[in-house]
């Protein structure tokens, strides 16, 4: 719409060209020559006045000298307009139409002057007036687009009052009262003339005063929207560069985070001493640290860019409320904290919303608890309100930790804000968790606050979530209950991994140096298509950026062979939603998103066999 908008004001023509001396000058050619025929009718009632109380010579004079007036008058304005539109000097053709226009006027006044000499009464004196006073007002009207013909007409036209008394004063007969009748006449008709045209002239004026100040009015606006234009293109701009080098900074981050992580995993499992074990695990540690900062830099890029969708699909929130505390309470025993979960029996079977960021804003909001309480507990309550949409999902999270104070309650929810004292300074973090949570919930149809803490200390978070109603008949949902476990031995099967990084190959084969699997691997996607084509391997483990074919185009091409297909899971550093999306538009049928984990990719592998067994 804003493009359109530019376009049609760009096309507007300026002020001079729609209002100066030339254009003005034509549109009266036009109207001129166009009214040609519409101005004889005054020509024939003159006539025919002329007829009656002069003679029919007179009205025959007077047809013929108007009818040559206008004749002369309109060949002169059809040769002045066509002169004009070739860009000739404007004032030559001005004085030029202007003398015609005193022939053309100087004809209707001497008809006037022949019905008030030639009349034998007095009564003719009022219609051929009359006639005057409308010939004048014509004149008058023309002033506002060509002057100079304007004034030529009226001196004209006003040289008849004159002379009409010069002829009445000349006469033997003595003055009476009608001559004097006729002069009151002729005031009356000439005050009312000039109103007529003053008005009409004050009312141009008015006109073109208000067209200037709304011309540029408009041409402001236009400034402004060009203006807001290059922002808006500018700010689109800057938003695809730092989604860009995001996607590439994420990348770029996650190829060697994958070593680090997968490496020290590898290195946890030996047999190592003591030492040698808190090495490695401050490096893990590290690393998942390392890997929730990316993801909560990443996050809120796509939050702030709008470019975050949310998936709709069923889920049991009893079973999300309960993975998420399997997950967090180790950690919280770890610190010696309580961990309880309370579910009052309101929630729903199934409903539908976005279970992986529920769990992402439950993952935010308890690992925040657990880290801020030293001691005590740490609680989440949840229950649910049928309304019209489905359900009102309510999550209470409170602690006994350290608490909040009240000039940061609503400080905390700002990016990238932690507060000033020595435990948040402790803990770290990137102080995006609970923006990005609170972003999240009002995206899914609640919101994120923080309630009063009560008579003991701590914090107490509200979270509200809106639930769609799940269709009927709906039993189970995708769940991480129904991928197979981390422990689940692996069938004998043939396994290519097809990525450019070297590191990436070696920590693949060294997960997978215990099971039964034969690794194959190919360094770019050209040769993952070939080895596909000789080897037929059971499972791709596909990486998208890679040198002489990408991973979506390696995928289409072994689509498109005539053989048994395998089953190809996306291995990237990429961590995008779209990435997703696109792998599976290419013909992928999972995705794994690095650093990878031994368990992640032991469960992927056993997905797979198990859909390979099943022929799909």
């Amino acid at each position: 719409m804003t493009q359109r908008l530019t376009a049609s004001t760009a096309d507007q023509p300026s002020f001079e060209e729609k209002y100066g001396p030339r254009p003005l000058f034509e549109r009266y050619a036009h109207a001129r020559l166009r009214q040609l025929l519409l101005r004889q009718i005054a020509t024939a009632i003159g006539a025919a006045a002329v007829w009656y109380f002069v003679g029919a010579i007179a009205a025959a004079f007077c047809v013929g000298i108007t009818l040559l007036g206008e004749g002369i008058d309109a060949l002169t304005l059809k040769f002045a307009l066509a002169r004009s539109k070739q860009g000739r000097p404007l004032p030559p053709l001005l004085k030029l139409t202007a003398l015609s226009a005193a022939l053309q006027s100087a004809t209707i006044a001497a008809c006037v002057l022949l019905l008030l000499f030639g009349a034998p009464t007095g009564e003719p004196v009022l219609i051929a007036l009359c006639f005057l006073m409308a010939a004048t007002i014509n004149a008058g009207f023309v002033m506002s687009h060509h002057p100079l013909a304007s004034r030529a007409k009226l001196v004209i036209l006003a040289c008849a009052i004159p002379i009409y008394v010069a002829h009445v004063l000349s006469s033997p007969a003595p003055l009476d009262s009608v001559f004097w009748v006729h002069m009151l006449e002729v005031l009356l008709l000439g005050y009312l003339a000039y109103t007529f045209a003053g008005f009409g002239l004050r009312s141009w004026r008015k006109r073109l005063l208000n067209e200037r100040q709304l011309m540029e009015f408009t041409a402001y606006l236009e400034a402004t929207n060009r203006e807001l234009e290059a922002a808006r293109l500018e700010a689109e701009a800057s938003a695809q560069a730092k989604s860009a080098f995001l996607a590439t900074m994420s990348h770029e981050i996650r190829t060697p985070l994958n070593a680090i992580s997968g490496m020290g995993e590898l290195l946890q499992n030996r047999d190592l001493d003591a030492e040698a074990g808190r090495y490695v695990t401050t490096i893990r540690d590290a690393s998942k640290s390392l890997l929730r900062i990316v993801n909560d830099v990443l996050d809120f890029s796509r939050l702030d860019a709008g470019q975050l969708t949310l998936e709709h699909r069923p889920f049991s929130p009893r079973d999300t409320l309960e993975a998420t505390k399997r997950l967090m309470q180790p950690l919280a025993e770890e610190k010696g904290l309580r961990f309880s979960l309370v579910l009052d029996g309101s929630l729903p079977a199934h409903a539908v919303s976005d279970e992986t960021r529920l769990k992402q804003i439950l993952m935010n909001l308890t690992s925040n608890a657990i880290k801020f309480t030293e001691e005590g507990e740490v609680n989440v309550h949840a229950s649910a309100t049928e309304n019209d949409e489905g359900w009102r999902l309510r999550i209470l999270v409170s602690d006994t930790g350290i608490g909040i104070p009240q000039d940061s309650l609503e400080k905390v929810f700002d990016p990238f804000y932690q507060g000033n004292n020595a435990s948040t300074r402790r803990h770290g973090g990137t102080g995006l968790g609970l923006s990005i949570s609170r972003v999240l919930a009002r995206r899914m149809g609640g919101n994120l606050q923080i309630l009063p803490a009560g008579p003991s200390t701590g914090t107490r978070l509200e979270l509200t979530l809106q639930l769609e109603k799940a269709e009927q008949g709906f039993t189970g949902g995708e769940t991480t209950e129904a991928l197979p476990a981390a422990s689940t031995p692996l069938p004998a099967m043939t396994v290519l991994i097809a990525d450019d990084n070297a590191i990436n190959r070696v920590l693949v084969e060294q997960f997978l140096k215990t099971s039964p699997v034969t690794v194959i691997t190919a360094e770019d996607g050209r040769q993952a298509v070939e080895t596909t084509r000789s080897r037929r391997p059971d499972v791709i483990l596909m990486d998208l950026s890679m040198p002489e074919l990408d991973g979506l185009d390696a995928t289409r091409e072994i689509r498109g062979l005539d053989s048994r297909q395998p089953y190809i899971i996306a291995l990237t550093a990429n961590a995008f939603s779209s990435d997703r999306d696109a792998c599976m538009a290419a013909g992928m049928n999972d995705f794994l998103s690095k650093p990878l984990s031994q368990s992640d990719l032991h469960r992927a592998l056993a997905l797979a066999a198990s859909a390979v067994e099943l022929g799909d």
